[in-house]
Formats: C-alpha cells, sequence, structure tokens
C-alpha cells in the first residue's frame, strides 16, 4: 500500500482514465456498428445483387467502415476537443497576462486554419471517395476471382483475371495519388496558416519589447 501522497495515485488515476476511455470508444464503436445489422441489410439485397458476387466489395467495405467510426471517434475525443480546449485556454492566457492583440492573432489563425481546412476537405472529398471505390473494386475482383477459382481453371482464363487485376490496382494507385497529393495541399496549407501566425506573434512581440511595453 502507497503512503499517502506517494507517487501512485497519480499514474494509478492516468491508467484507470486511459483505460476507462478506451472501454468508452469500443463500446460505443459496437453500438454504432453492429455486424447483424450488416448481415440482415445483405440478405436484403436482390438476388441479382447475390448472384453477381460482390463478396470482395462487402468485405472490404465491412473492414473500412469499422476502422472509420474507431478513427472517426478517436480524433473527436482525442485530438479535437483537446485541440479546442488548448486554444481557449492559449487565448484567454495570452488576452490576461499579455495583450489581446496576442489573442486576436490566435482566434484569427484559428478561424482561417477552420475555413481553409473545410474548403479544402470538401473539395478532395470527390478523390477520396473515387479512391475507395476503386479500392473496392480491386479487393471484389482478387476475392471473387479466388472464390470461383474451379471456372477460372475449367476457362483457362488466369491471364484474363491477372489483367483484370492489374488494371483495377492501376486505377486504384491513380486514385491514392490524387488523395495524397490534396492531402499534402492541405497539410501545407496548414503550415503556412499556423507559421504565418508565429511570424505576425512574433513580429509583435518584438515592436513591444522595442517600444518598452515588455521588460
Amino acid at each position: 500500500m502507497a503512503a499517502a501522497g506517494g507517487p501512485w495515485p497519480p499514474p494509478c488515476v492516468f491508467m484507470c482514465g486511459g483505460a476507462g476511455t478506451s472501454g468508452f470508444i469500443s463500446n460505443l464503436r459496437s453500438f454504432l456498428w453492429t455486424q447483424v445489422q450488416l448481415f440482415g441489410h445483405v440478405h436484403s439485397l436482390s438476388l441479382r445483387w447475390h448472384l453477381e458476387r460482390h463478396t470482395g466489395d462487402v468485405l472490404r467495405s465491412v473492414d473500412r467502415g469499422t476502422s472509420s467510426i474507431n478513427n472517426l471517434l478517436s480524433y473527436i475525443i482525442f485530438s479535437i476537443l483537446p485541440t479546442i480546449a488548448d486554444i481557449v485556454i492559449a487565448i484567454l492566457y495570452f488576452v490576461s497576462y499579455f495583450s489581446a492583440l496576442f489573442g486576436l492573432i490566435v482566434f484569427i489563425c484559428l478561424l482561417i486554419y477552420l475555413t481553409f481546412t473545410i474548403l479544402i476537405t470538401e473539395w478532395r472529398t470527390k478523390y477520396r471517395r473515387d479512391m475507395n471505390t476503386q479500392d473496392n473494386n480491386a479487393k471484389s475482383k482478387a476475392v471473387d476471382s479466388l472464390l470461383n477459382f474451379e471456372t477460372v481453371k475449367y476457362y483457362n482464363a488466369e491471364g484474363y483475371e491477372v489483367t483484370c487485376f492489374e488494371e483495377a490496382i492501376l486505377k486504384y494507385q491513380q486514385s491514392e495519388w490524387k488523395t495524397n497529393a490534396s492531402l499534402a495541399l492541405l497539410n501545407q496549407t496548414h503550415n503556412l496558416i499556423i507559421g504565418s501566425g508565429l511570424l505576425a506573434g512574433s513580429l509583435l512581440c518584438a515592436y513591444m519589447v522595442t517600444e518598452g511595453q515588455f521588460q
């Protein structure tokens, strides 16, 4: 048993809080994404859809949906909310201890940051959606070809299947390049906005020092 005021309580609290948060995310993800509902939806599809055997497409969509919900919850809880709290605290600190101009610079940078993020994200959504479609198409061709291995062998269509899969991979790589390029543009825009804010704050600080407002 650790003594009162010892080093054990903070780590214990941290570990319990982390475990509780992870459990909360896992439970919330399970609540939002249930495989039973998906299984029922697949059975409700038409006979023509099942005859075309979109098995690979379904498996890839299930995997992406599960990981997407997990990432979304993680971003909201561990990234977005703490970032908003940090920015609010920074604005209040600058306004209280330095000058309202520093808080204004932080607020303007935040506003520009959010505006460009929303605009560029909406613009690049079509590239991300096309990449997901091409990824589903490639995985569907691979899985369906392997599931129908006997038919492929019977018609001696191995070369045809390989060619179709190669074309699907090439289309996916093209879509992936567009997605990565647009993401790089978004990241560079973020860096430019943050760098401009730091430059403006540094120049303002230097001006106040020369004017004798800061000791």
